[in-house]
């Protein structure tokens, strides 16, 4: 989809009027108004959220926003499909409000929403059916329950013009998957080592210095860096009492599986405006001035052969993870052992 260089958002603000549902609502005027009144919103989100479960979260605040809304730029931008401007104006609605959710709790945040679109009516369309769209693509991002898209429906006839929220709804829970980087991360709090079981989700934040969608090879890419000084210890995961250390390459290797699993799932819907067929990931280890590269590890996770129905870990997709060097299967563990031995001095 040729965006011209914009961001959806701009896009959109630069479409005919003509492109949108002829009714009397200004829905450019309206998307412009409803992201600069949830603005001081969203930058309440992280800090409520941390206070009502206790964590410290990783950033859930405008930039969040801003980065998410650049990546579903990216995504469609990568492919050979388009969305009108109408339903670029719901999906710009929903990721406004896909997090907000968050500062009643993280638990079933997704489903919250509700609950800040309501107090926010005079800045969304009046019709209730648009509201509920809304609605419903930004809560299918999230949640305890995995296959949400299946049941959305796949066209809708609303305002005299088709939109398609089941594929809406899958470019933005992948763009969310996308929408991390070194910035969400809580940088000086981790140096000074305070955000306890949170500890680990911001330093795997931190690590991830850049994510990008390349349109001719369909695939996304990840470039991770880190020190020695972190690849050879572990940092905390969990709640108070149940906290456990955790290996950076081993939530690296967790997470980009987890995205592996994302776009072939988010794939099934959304493959008429873009399709993407690998993960592809480079990861860095320096030495602690960051000058020398001391390792580089390098996969690509894809479909291979015959579809299973069983679970696969890392392992299983990319074999070469478990013959790496001499040291066999590649994990945190081995990593370090590897570093002490021929790079720590």
């Amino acid at each position: 989809m040729d965006l011209d260089g914009k961001t959806l958002a701009d896009w959109l603000l630069s479409q005919p009027v003509g492109n949108l549902p002829k009714r009397s609502f200004a829905y450019q005027a309206n998307y412009a108004a409803l992201a600069s009144n949830l603005e001081p919103l969203h930058r309440e989100v992280t800090t409520t959220a941390n206070r009502m479960d206790g964590g410290y979260l990783t950033d859930h605040g405008p930039d969040h926003i801003r980065k998410l809304i650049s990546r579903i730029s990216d995504l469609l931008s990568a492919g050979d499909g388009f969305i009108t401007a109408y339903e670029a104006y719901i999906l710009l609605c929903a990721a406004q409000f896909h997090d907000v959710g968050n500062i009643f709790g993280r638990d079933r945040h997704e489903e919250k929403s509700w609950q800040i679109m309501e107090r926010n009516r005079a800045t969304l369309p009046p019709d209730t059916i648009e509201q509920r769209l809304i609605y419903d693509i930004a809560k299918a991002h999230g949640g305890e329950r995995k296959d949400k898209l299946s049941d959305m429906q796949r066209t809708y006839d609303i305002a005299q013009t088709t939109v398609r929220p089941q594929l809406l709804a899958a470019i933005l829970k992948f763009a969310d998957e996308l929408a991390e980087d070194s910035e969400r991360a809580a940088r000086y709090t981790a140096h000074l080592g305070l955000l306890g079981g949170s500890e680990i989700f911001h330093e795997y934040a931190l690590a991830l210095q850049n994510v990008s969608i390349d349109g001719p090879s369909r695939e996304v890419r990840f470039q991770f860096e880190m020190p020695v000084s972190k690849a050879v210890r572990t940092f905390a995961k969990g709640s108070p009492g149940a906290t456990s250390g955790v290996y950076l390459l081993d939530e690296i290797f967790k997470r980009t599986m987890k995205c592996h699993c994302e776009r072939m799932y988010c794939s099934r819907f959304m493959r008429s405006v873009v399709d993407l067929t690998a993960v592809s990931v480079n990861i860095a280890v320096t030495n602690d001035a960051g000058f020398k590269v001391e390792e580089t590890i390098a996969y690509k996770l894809a479909e291979t052969g015959y579809p299973d129905s069983s679970g696969q870990d890392i392992y299983e997709v990319c074999e070469d993870l478990t013959h790496w060097k001499n040291v066999g299967r590649l994990n945190g563990l081995a990593l370090k052992s590897e570093l002490e031995q021929t790079h720590v001095q």
